[in-house]
Protein backbone atom coordinates (compact mmCIF):
# COMPACT_ATOMS: atom_id res chain seq x y z
CA UNK A 1 0.00 0.00 0.00
CA UNK A 2 1.63 3.77 -0.77
CA UNK A 3 1.74 5.77 2.02
CA UNK A 4 -0.24 8.98 1.96
CA UNK A 5 1.84 11.88 1.95
CA UNK A 6 0.16 14.79 4.50
CA UNK A 7 0.75 18.23 4.22
CA UNK A 8 4.29 19.53 5.15
CA UNK A 9 3.76 23.22 6.97
CA UNK A 10 7.39 23.20 8.67
CA UNK A 11 10.48 25.00 6.99
CA UNK A 12 14.36 24.68 6.37
CA UNK A 13 16.37 26.36 8.99
CA UNK A 14 19.97 28.09 8.05
CA UNK A 15 21.43 24.14 9.34
CA UNK A 16 19.40 22.61 6.51
CA UNK A 17 17.13 21.07 9.06
CA UNK A 18 12.95 20.99 9.03
CA UNK A 19 11.47 22.95 11.76
CA UNK A 20 8.25 24.57 12.71
CA UNK A 21 5.35 21.63 13.64
CA UNK A 22 6.76 17.96 14.48
CA UNK A 23 7.48 16.33 11.44
CA UNK A 24 4.64 13.98 10.03
CA UNK A 25 4.85 10.22 10.58
CA UNK A 26 4.78 8.62 6.86
CA UNK A 27 4.14 4.59 7.05
CA UNK A 28 7.70 4.51 4.97
CA UNK A 29 9.46 6.21 7.31
CA UNK A 30 12.64 6.11 4.53
CA UNK A 31 10.86 8.02 2.41
CA UNK A 32 11.02 10.74 4.69
CA UNK A 33 14.61 10.21 4.94
CA UNK A 34 15.69 10.77 1.20
CA UNK A 35 13.04 13.94 0.85
CA UNK A 36 15.07 15.23 4.25
CA UNK A 37 18.89 14.31 2.65
CA UNK A 38 17.64 16.11 -0.55
CA UNK A 39 16.31 19.04 1.21
CA UNK A 40 19.34 19.10 3.18
CA UNK A 41 21.68 18.74 -0.03
CA UNK A 42 19.93 21.43 -1.80
CA UNK A 43 20.20 24.04 0.77
CA UNK A 44 23.83 24.13 1.49
CA UNK A 45 24.09 23.99 -2.77
CA UNK A 46 21.58 27.47 -2.37
CA UNK A 47 23.73 28.82 0.41
CA UNK A 48 27.18 27.86 -1.10
CA UNK A 49 25.48 30.13 -4.08
CA UNK A 50 24.87 32.60 -2.42
CA UNK A 51 21.02 32.75 -2.42
CA UNK A 52 19.08 35.87 -1.43
CA UNK A 53 16.90 35.99 1.70
CA UNK A 54 13.54 35.87 -0.93
CA UNK A 55 15.47 32.96 -3.33
CA UNK A 56 15.62 31.09 0.09
CA UNK A 57 12.15 31.28 0.55
CA UNK A 58 11.18 30.47 -2.97
CA UNK A 59 13.45 27.59 -2.30
CA UNK A 60 11.85 26.33 0.83
CA UNK A 61 8.42 27.13 -0.87
CA UNK A 62 9.25 24.78 -3.20
CA UNK A 63 10.95 21.93 -1.34
CA UNK A 64 7.80 21.94 0.89
CA UNK A 65 5.00 21.93 -1.73
CA UNK A 66 3.49 19.00 -0.75
CA UNK A 67 2.05 18.55 -4.20
CA UNK A 68 5.63 17.47 -5.31
CA UNK A 69 6.33 15.56 -2.14
CA UNK A 70 3.60 13.57 -3.01
CA UNK A 71 4.08 13.07 -6.15
CA UNK A 72 7.79 11.78 -5.43
CA UNK A 73 6.27 9.83 -2.32
CA UNK A 74 4.73 7.94 -4.92
CA UNK A 75 7.87 7.48 -6.96
CA UNK A 76 9.81 6.27 -4.42
CA UNK A 77 7.37 4.09 -2.63
CA UNK A 78 6.00 2.09 -6.14
CA UNK A 79 10.22 1.26 -6.64
CA UNK A 80 10.01 -2.38 -7.02
CA UNK A 81 12.05 -4.21 -3.89
CA UNK A 82 15.40 -5.11 -5.19
CA UNK A 83 15.89 -8.98 -5.71
CA UNK A 84 19.19 -11.01 -6.16
CA UNK A 85 19.87 -11.31 -10.01
CA UNK A 86 20.95 -13.78 -12.11
CA UNK A 87 24.29 -12.53 -12.56
CA UNK A 88 24.69 -11.76 -8.40
CA UNK A 89 24.48 -14.90 -8.24
CA UNK A 90 26.48 -16.14 -10.09
CA UNK A 91 29.22 -13.94 -8.68
CA UNK A 92 28.11 -15.14 -5.17
CA UNK A 93 28.41 -18.88 -5.86
CA UNK A 94 32.54 -18.01 -7.26
CA UNK A 95 33.15 -15.85 -4.44
CA UNK A 96 32.00 -18.20 -2.03
CA UNK A 97 33.48 -20.82 -3.32
CA UNK A 98 36.74 -18.99 -3.41
CA UNK A 99 36.44 -18.20 0.30
CA UNK A 100 35.15 -21.56 1.81
CA UNK A 101 37.88 -23.26 -0.35
CA UNK A 102 40.81 -20.92 1.41
CA UNK A 103 43.50 -22.39 2.51
CA UNK A 104 44.15 -19.46 4.92
CA UNK A 105 40.25 -19.67 6.30
CA UNK A 106 40.51 -20.87 10.47
CA UNK A 107 36.84 -21.33 10.93
CA UNK A 108 34.37 -22.76 8.76
CA UNK A 109 31.48 -21.62 11.07
CA UNK A 110 32.28 -18.07 11.44
CA UNK A 111 30.05 -15.21 10.97
CA UNK A 112 33.02 -13.52 9.38
CA UNK A 113 32.85 -15.52 6.11
CA UNK A 114 29.50 -13.94 4.82
CA UNK A 115 30.45 -10.43 5.97
CA UNK A 116 33.60 -10.84 4.21
CA UNK A 117 32.32 -11.83 1.04
CA UNK A 118 29.62 -9.36 1.35
CA UNK A 119 31.95 -6.59 1.79
CA UNK A 120 33.80 -7.82 -1.28
CA UNK A 121 30.90 -7.62 -3.27
CA UNK A 122 30.01 -4.05 -2.26
CA UNK A 123 33.26 -2.82 -3.10
CA UNK A 124 33.46 -4.29 -6.58
CA UNK A 125 30.27 -3.16 -6.76
CA UNK A 126 29.09 -6.05 -8.92
CA UNK A 127 25.58 -5.46 -10.56
CA UNK A 128 24.76 -3.71 -7.80
CA UNK A 129 22.29 -0.35 -7.86
CA UNK A 130 23.39 2.94 -7.13
CA UNK A 131 23.70 4.06 -3.22
CA UNK A 132 23.23 0.21 -2.39
CA UNK A 133 24.94 0.40 0.39
CA UNK A 134 22.25 2.92 1.79
CA UNK A 135 19.10 0.53 1.58
CA UNK A 136 19.13 -1.93 4.58
CA UNK A 137 16.71 -4.40 3.21
CA UNK A 138 18.76 -4.75 0.22
CA UNK A 139 22.35 -5.04 1.95
CA UNK A 140 20.02 -7.60 4.34
CA UNK A 141 18.63 -9.62 1.00
CA UNK A 142 22.62 -10.12 -0.10
CA UNK A 143 23.51 -11.38 2.85
CA UNK A 144 21.10 -14.10 2.97
CA UNK A 145 21.39 -15.19 -0.12
CA UNK A 146 25.28 -15.46 0.95
CA UNK A 147 24.69 -17.25 3.92
CA UNK A 148 22.17 -19.69 1.68
CA UNK A 149 25.57 -20.34 -0.61
CA UNK A 150 27.59 -21.30 2.18
CA UNK A 151 25.07 -23.40 3.59
CA UNK A 152 24.97 -25.02 0.18
CA UNK A 153 28.93 -25.40 -0.55
CA UNK A 154 29.51 -26.70 2.73
CA UNK A 155 27.07 -29.35 2.19
CA UNK A 156 28.50 -30.63 -1.11
CA UNK A 157 31.92 -30.62 0.24
CA UNK A 158 30.81 -32.66 3.21
CA UNK A 159 28.99 -34.84 0.32
CA UNK A 160 32.24 -35.19 -1.44
CA UNK A 161 34.56 -36.17 1.73
CA UNK A 162 31.92 -39.00 2.43
CA UNK A 163 32.20 -40.06 -1.41
CA UNK A 164 36.07 -40.34 -1.29
CA UNK A 165 35.71 -42.76 1.50
CA UNK A 166 32.28 -44.26 0.51
CA UNK A 167 29.42 -45.82 -1.61
CA UNK A 168 26.36 -45.44 -1.47
CA UNK A 169 24.73 -48.56 -0.73
CA UNK A 170 20.82 -47.69 -1.91
CA UNK A 171 18.39 -46.11 0.68
CA UNK A 172 20.85 -43.78 1.02
CA UNK A 173 23.04 -46.09 3.28
CA UNK A 174 26.91 -45.23 2.76
CA UNK A 175 29.23 -48.05 2.97
CA UNK A 176 32.60 -47.77 3.94
CA UNK A 177 35.20 -48.43 1.29
CA UNK A 178 38.84 -50.31 1.64
CA UNK A 179 41.22 -47.86 1.93
CA UNK A 180 43.44 -49.08 -1.46
CA UNK A 181 39.47 -48.32 -3.18
CA UNK A 182 39.28 -44.83 -1.44
CA UNK A 183 40.09 -41.47 -3.38
CA UNK A 184 43.80 -40.56 -2.93
CA UNK A 185 44.37 -36.95 -2.02
CA UNK A 186 44.67 -35.69 -5.81
CA UNK A 187 40.84 -36.83 -6.75
CA UNK A 188 39.64 -35.83 -3.80
CA UNK A 189 41.07 -31.88 -4.23
CA UNK A 190 39.43 -31.81 -7.92
CA UNK A 191 35.81 -32.96 -6.70
CA UNK A 192 36.61 -29.95 -4.18
CA UNK A 193 37.06 -27.66 -6.44
CA UNK A 194 34.34 -28.98 -9.78
CA UNK A 195 33.10 -25.74 -11.37
CA UNK A 196 34.43 -23.16 -9.57
CA UNK A 197 37.16 -20.94 -10.21
CA UNK A 198 40.11 -22.19 -8.16
CA UNK A 199 42.71 -24.79 -9.07
CA UNK A 200 44.30 -27.57 -7.04
CA UNK A 201 47.12 -26.68 -5.36
CA UNK A 202 49.35 -28.58 -2.56
CA UNK A 203 47.79 -26.02 -0.29
CA UNK A 204 44.47 -27.16 -1.15
CA UNK A 205 45.41 -31.15 -0.95
CA UNK A 206 46.45 -30.38 2.92
CA UNK A 207 43.30 -28.94 3.43
CA UNK A 208 41.60 -31.22 2.09
CA UNK A 209 43.60 -34.28 3.84
CA UNK A 210 42.42 -32.07 6.83
CA UNK A 211 38.79 -32.49 6.25
CA UNK A 212 39.28 -35.81 5.81
CA UNK A 213 41.15 -36.35 8.53
CA UNK A 214 37.78 -34.80 10.70
CA UNK A 215 35.71 -36.63 9.17
CA UNK A 216 37.62 -40.12 10.27
CA UNK A 217 37.50 -38.73 14.10
CA UNK A 218 33.52 -38.94 14.72
CA UNK A 219 32.02 -40.56 11.28
CA UNK A 220 31.10 -37.64 10.07
CA UNK A 221 29.02 -36.10 13.01
CA UNK A 222 29.14 -32.60 14.05
CA UNK A 223 31.70 -32.42 11.10
CA UNK A 224 32.34 -28.34 10.90
CA UNK A 225 32.69 -28.12 14.81
CA UNK A 226 35.31 -30.95 14.06
CA UNK A 227 36.70 -29.40 11.04
CA UNK A 228 37.35 -26.16 13.37
CA UNK A 229 38.30 -27.94 16.13
CA UNK A 230 41.34 -30.07 13.94
CA UNK A 231 42.45 -27.06 12.91
CA UNK A 232 42.85 -25.18 16.21
CA UNK A 233 44.31 -28.42 17.39
CA UNK A 234 47.54 -27.76 14.72
CA UNK A 235 47.77 -24.22 15.47
CA UNK A 236 47.89 -25.29 19.27
CA UNK A 237 50.49 -28.00 18.40
CA UNK A 238 52.70 -25.51 16.04
CA UNK A 239 53.07 -23.22 19.72
CA UNK A 240 52.74 -20.15 16.67
CA UNK A 241 55.83 -20.91 15.27
CA UNK A 242 54.98 -21.73 11.50
CA UNK A 243 57.46 -23.72 10.39
CA UNK A 244 56.40 -26.46 12.98
CA UNK A 245 52.67 -25.59 12.68
CA UNK A 246 53.49 -26.32 8.75
CA UNK A 247 55.05 -29.71 9.78
CA UNK A 248 51.96 -30.88 11.80
CA UNK A 249 49.71 -30.07 8.87
CA UNK A 250 52.64 -32.18 6.30
CA UNK A 251 52.23 -35.02 8.76
CA UNK A 252 48.48 -35.21 8.35
CA UNK A 253 48.71 -34.40 4.88
CA UNK A 254 51.39 -37.61 5.00
CA UNK A 255 48.91 -39.68 6.47
CA UNK A 256 46.02 -39.19 4.04
CA UNK A 257 48.91 -39.97 0.92
CA UNK A 258 50.02 -42.99 2.99
CA UNK A 259 46.52 -44.09 3.72
CA UNK A 260 44.33 -43.16 0.78
CA UNK A 261 46.99 -43.07 -1.98
CA UNK A 262 49.49 -45.74 -1.49
CA UNK A 263 52.15 -43.82 -0.20
CA UNK A 264 52.17 -40.76 -2.90
CA UNK A 265 53.42 -37.26 -2.35
CA UNK A 266 52.44 -33.74 -3.60
CA UNK A 267 54.88 -32.35 -6.44
CA UNK A 268 55.08 -28.63 -6.76
CA UNK A 269 56.50 -28.95 -9.94
CA UNK A 270 53.21 -30.68 -10.89
CA UNK A 271 50.41 -28.27 -9.58
CA UNK A 272 48.29 -26.19 -11.02
CA UNK A 273 48.53 -22.19 -11.04
CA UNK A 274 46.37 -20.97 -8.18
CA UNK A 275 43.99 -18.82 -9.37
CA UNK A 276 43.35 -15.00 -9.21
CA UNK A 277 40.28 -15.31 -7.12
CA UNK A 278 41.99 -17.66 -4.95
CA UNK A 279 44.67 -15.24 -4.07
CA UNK A 280 42.37 -12.49 -3.84
CA UNK A 281 40.28 -14.18 -1.11
CA UNK A 282 43.16 -15.38 0.39
CA UNK A 283 44.68 -12.34 0.82
CA UNK A 284 41.01 -11.09 1.85
CA UNK A 285 40.30 -13.58 4.31
CA UNK A 286 44.14 -13.10 5.96
CA UNK A 287 44.38 -9.23 6.23
CA UNK A 288 40.99 -9.75 8.24
CA UNK A 289 42.37 -12.51 10.40
CA UNK A 290 45.81 -10.12 10.96
CA UNK A 291 43.33 -6.96 12.47
CA UNK A 292 41.83 -9.99 14.54
CA UNK A 293 45.23 -11.17 16.00
CA UNK A 294 45.09 -14.18 14.15
CA UNK A 295 41.98 -15.37 16.22
CA UNK A 296 38.39 -15.90 15.44
CA UNK A 297 35.79 -16.06 18.25
CA UNK A 298 32.97 -15.63 16.64
CA UNK A 299 32.83 -19.57 15.63
CA UNK A 300 29.73 -20.03 18.20
CA UNK A 301 27.35 -22.60 16.36
CA UNK A 302 26.26 -20.31 13.40
CA UNK A 303 25.05 -22.31 11.64
CA UNK A 304 21.86 -22.29 9.74
CA UNK A 305 18.95 -24.85 10.10
CA UNK A 306 19.51 -26.55 6.70
CA UNK A 307 23.66 -26.96 8.24
CA UNK A 308 21.71 -28.49 10.68
CA UNK A 309 19.99 -30.86 8.90
CA UNK A 310 22.89 -31.75 6.86
CA UNK A 311 24.68 -32.86 9.90
CA UNK A 312 22.75 -35.77 9.42
CA UNK A 313 22.89 -36.35 6.04
CA UNK A 314 25.64 -39.02 5.99
CA UNK A 315 24.28 -40.34 9.74
CA UNK A 316 23.24 -43.61 7.75
CA UNK A 317 26.60 -43.74 6.58
CA UNK A 318 28.16 -43.38 9.70
CA UNK A 319 25.72 -46.25 11.41
CA UNK A 320 26.35 -48.59 8.43
CA UNK A 321 30.25 -48.00 8.58
CA UNK A 322 31.16 -48.27 12.36
CA UNK A 323 31.56 -51.90 12.41
CA UNK A 324 34.49 -51.68 9.64
CA UNK A 325 35.64 -48.26 10.45
CA UNK A 326 36.49 -48.47 14.04
CA UNK A 327 40.39 -48.10 13.64
CA UNK A 328 39.47 -44.59 11.77
CA UNK A 329 36.50 -43.48 14.54
CA UNK A 330 39.40 -43.84 16.81
CA UNK A 331 41.81 -41.71 14.21
CA UNK A 332 45.04 -40.55 15.88
CA UNK A 333 46.57 -37.17 15.32
CA UNK A 334 49.18 -37.51 12.79
CA UNK A 335 53.12 -37.32 14.49
CA UNK A 336 55.53 -34.92 12.46
CA UNK A 337 58.78 -37.33 11.57
CA UNK A 338 62.11 -37.01 10.93
CA UNK A 339 63.53 -35.48 14.07
CA UNK A 340 62.93 -35.07 17.85
CA UNK A 341 60.06 -33.34 18.63
CA UNK A 342 58.29 -33.10 15.52
CA UNK A 343 61.96 -31.03 13.46
CA UNK A 344 62.42 -32.43 10.31
CA UNK A 345 65.44 -32.18 8.67
CA UNK A 346 65.25 -30.57 5.60
CA UNK A 347 68.01 -29.29 3.60
CA UNK A 348 67.99 -25.40 1.67
CA UNK A 349 66.90 -25.87 -2.02
CA UNK A 350 66.28 -23.22 -4.50
CA UNK A 351 62.33 -24.04 -5.10
CA UNK A 352 60.67 -21.40 -2.72
CA UNK A 353 57.18 -22.66 -1.57
CA UNK A 354 54.24 -21.08 0.03
CA UNK A 355 53.86 -22.34 3.18
CA UNK A 356 49.90 -21.36 4.82
CA UNK A 357 48.69 -23.28 7.55
CA UNK A 358 45.27 -21.57 7.92
CA UNK A 359 46.60 -20.74 10.77
CA UNK A 360 48.20 -16.28 9.63
CA UNK A 361 50.75 -15.30 8.37
CA UNK A 362 52.16 -16.55 4.76
CA UNK A 363 55.89 -18.37 5.07
CA UNK A 364 58.38 -18.79 2.16
CA UNK A 365 59.61 -21.88 3.14
CA UNK A 366 62.83 -22.37 0.96
CA UNK A 367 63.53 -25.91 3.26
CA UNK A 368 62.42 -27.88 -0.20
CA UNK A 369 64.44 -30.83 -0.82
CA UNK A 370 66.28 -30.59 -3.96
CA UNK A 371 65.18 -34.27 -5.49
CA UNK A 372 61.48 -32.44 -5.04
CA UNK A 373 61.16 -32.56 -8.79
CA UNK A 374 61.41 -36.58 -8.85
CA UNK A 375 57.84 -36.57 -6.38
CA UNK A 376 54.05 -37.21 -7.13
CA UNK A 377 53.84 -36.88 -11.31
CA UNK A 378 50.48 -36.42 -12.55
CA UNK A 379 49.96 -37.72 -15.74
CA UNK A 380 47.90 -35.54 -18.75
CA UNK A 381 45.27 -37.01 -18.00
CA UNK A 382 44.75 -36.26 -13.82
CA UNK A 383 43.86 -39.77 -13.39
CA UNK A 384 47.05 -41.01 -11.50
CA UNK A 385 49.88 -40.39 -9.54
CA UNK A 386 52.80 -42.21 -8.13
CA UNK A 387 54.94 -42.44 -5.66
CA UNK A 388 57.58 -39.61 -4.42
CA UNK A 389 60.01 -38.43 -2.19
CA UNK A 390 58.86 -38.41 1.74
CA UNK A 391 61.37 -35.55 2.19
CA UNK A 392 59.42 -33.04 0.59
CA UNK A 393 57.58 -30.65 3.00
CA UNK A 394 54.78 -29.52 1.38
CA UNK A 395 52.72 -26.45 1.57
CA UNK A 396 49.44 -26.96 4.48
CA UNK A 397 46.75 -24.30 4.97
CA UNK A 398 46.43 -20.47 5.84
CA UNK A 399 47.61 -18.19 9.32
CA UNK A 400 49.25 -19.42 12.08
Amino acid sequence: MNAKAPEMHSTIDPTGRLTGKVRPKYQNESTIDSIGRRNTAVRRIATAKRFCPEQMTELDAFLNNSEILSKLEKIIVNQPAWEVTKQLKENIKHYVAAAILSTSLISFRSTKTAKLISQKLLDLNLDLPENFRHNAAAVDKLEEAISEELTQRRGSIKKEICSSMSKNGGSNRWQRLPDNECSNIYELTRALVKNTRCSVTPELCARAAILRHAYQKNNGNDFWKQVDATIQELRRKGEGDKKMTARWVKAMLDQDCKKFSNGINVDPGAQESQSELQTEMDQLIENSQLASGGQDNSADDVLGSADQNRQGDEQSHADGSRGASKASSAHSSPQPEDGDNGNIDLQPSNIPLKVMVGLSDVLILDEIHAEASKLMVITQNHSRVTAGDAGWCPPPLGPC
